[in-house]
């Protein structure tokens, strides 16, 4: 079975506050949702106004904290931790105290 590629337009922010502002399989929507949104940011660059994103949230804040506006492919997909690991299964049966106990001082 084949997957079908997702697309992401994100918003990175120099503060870290970064937005996924649209996900979607349709590619050609997502570059007119990032041309507008760069367009936007654009022109409130210039005419220093507040830039306000309506989508997926609602937001205001200085156009400036912007440091990229990019559509790329998406990743959904989140890395496991193999069950076979001694580690976990030593916190799962003992608990935290007991897997760390003489490892060093706990805080």
């Amino acid at each position: 079975m084949q997957t079908k590629e997702k697309y992401v337009v994100k918003l990175f922010r120099k503060d870290g506050v970064d937005f996924d502002c649209l996900i979607s399989e349709n590619f050609t929507e997502c570059e007119a949702f990032w041309k507008e949104l760069h367009s936007t940011w654009v022109k409130c660059h210039n005419d220093k106004e507040v830039f306000i994103l309506k989508s997926p949230i609602m937001t205001a804040f200085e156009p400036g904290l912007i440091s990229e506006i990019s559509l790329i492919p998406y990743k959904d997909d989140i890395p496991t931790v193999d069950d076979n690991n001694p580690y976990k299964t030593n916190m799962r049966n003992n608990g935290l105290e007991n897997t760390l106990r003489g490892v060093g001082r706990l805080f």
